[in-house]
């Protein structure tokens, strides 16, 4: 039986000048939470960060822990080359979501493709569209 992949996302907010790194096994229930501000009394509420402009899967929660604490541990400069990597116009990719659900992974079920990531740290997925950079 195969589990629920585990997520590790960046979240923006609509002028992209403030990024928000977070985790969860539900990654469509997270976004309504942030997009509802009743995740915590968080961060991403009293910024109003809620576009969702990146996202990677792992298969286990260790992993995933792993990579988001590289991600927040790294320069803001980082995260905008992994966002621009698979997303450089920074679309918001949790309307996407949202309104297409596709399969078995969260409430909205999602679906991740297979790409390999680095599996030292047990990831296996990013997403992004691909586009014009900006």
């Amino acid at each position: 039986m195969r589990s629920r992949p585990y997520f590790v996302y960046i979240l923006a907010n609509t002028r992209n000048s403030v990024l928000y790194t977070g985790m969860t096994s539900d990654l469509c229930r997270r976004l309504l939470q942030h997009r509802l501000g009743t995740y915590g009394g968080s961060f991403a509420k009293r910024y109003r960060v809620w576009k969702l402009v990146y996202y990677e899967t792992s298969e286990s929660a260790a992993g995933a822990i792993a990579r988001e604490k590289q991600i927040k541990a790294g320069r803001r400069s980082k995260k905008v080359a992994l966002i621009e990597e698979t997303n450089p116009t920074w679309a918001d990719l949790g309307g996407r979501l949202l309104h297409n659900p596709l399969e078995d992974a969260g409430e909205c079920g999602m679906k991740a493709n297979p790409v390999s990531r680095d599996p030292g740290i047990g990831l296996r997925d990013r997403h992004g569209p691909s586009g014009p950079s900006r």
